[in-house]
């Protein structure tokens, strides 16, 4: 991945089956929120760093309602 491979700074398994993310790419300082569900289907949320904790505690406020079913 160019500018570095991100770190991961956080990491949850919900109860519906999605795992979530909070990543962090050291080069540029970008945030990201990863969501995976059972699917195996990706879902990629940027956040700034005043939001990043938000996004990753309620990804979906922040998605597309259609998110998983586009990526499907």
């Amino acid at each position: 991945m160019p500018g570095g491979r991100p770190k991961e700074l956080a990491r949850r398994d919900d109860s519906d089956g999605l795992q979530v993310s909070l990543r962090w790419r050291r080069a540029d300082g970008r945030l990201t929120v990863v969501v995976t569900d059972q699917a195996g289907r990706t879902l990629r949320l940027p956040a700034s760093s005043a939001t990043a904790l938000d996004v990753y505690y309620h990804p979906f406020v922040y998605a597309d309602p259609r998110a998983f079913k586009d990526a499907a």
